[in-house]
């Protein structure tokens, strides 16, 4: 039964990728009309209000196939009062650095609101987590008293 449920369905797949490729096939022998298409929506990221934006252009054979270029961007009201405490909370992880203050507690709780001015800025929150990790010192010369290393095995088993 199985042996046969397989063949209906590499057929079925089989002639209907058949029937996709003859009528693009057919789509070419019309002469294409080159198109440039300017296109606007508006869309949610992170609970914030943007703008997608984008521009196309191509050619078009018979409406059926289309061949051709394209760019889209974002504009969206990055909140700058949270990029200036982003800013205050990296500057806050560097002195921490520089320091070589090696307990966790103050990387963690610096890290957390780092998160959330990243989150409230309309920036994706995972580049707080690189800005953090780019900031947790790594002592090359004792691996026992990296807090980096530290952190790496303590998270390895999740």
């Amino acid at each position: 039964m199985r042996t046969f449920l397989f063949l209906i369905t590499s057929f079925i797949t089989i002639s209907s990728s058949a029937q996709l490729l003859d009528s693009i096939k057919n789509s070419f022998s019309y002469a294409p009309v080159f198109f440039i298409k300017l296109d606007t929506r508006n869309a949610f990221v992170s609970s914030y209000a943007t703008k997608l934006r984008g521009i196309q252009a191509g050619l078009n054979f018979n409406n059926t196939t289309k061949i051709g270029l394209g760019y889209s961007w974002m504009k969206s009201d990055i909140q700058s009062i949270y990029l200036i405490l982003m800013l205050i909370s990296v500057i806050v992880l560097i002195g921490l650095n520089k320091f070589k203050i090696s307990n966790f507690l103050p990387y963690l709780i610096v890290g957390i609101f780092l998160w959330d001015f990243t989150h409230q800025s309309g920036i994706h929150a995972t580049i707080a987590g690189v800005l953090l990790a780019l900031t947790i010192p790594h002592n090359t010369k004792n691996d026992k008293n990296s807090l980096l290393l530290k952190l790496e095995h303590g998270l390895s088993p999740y």
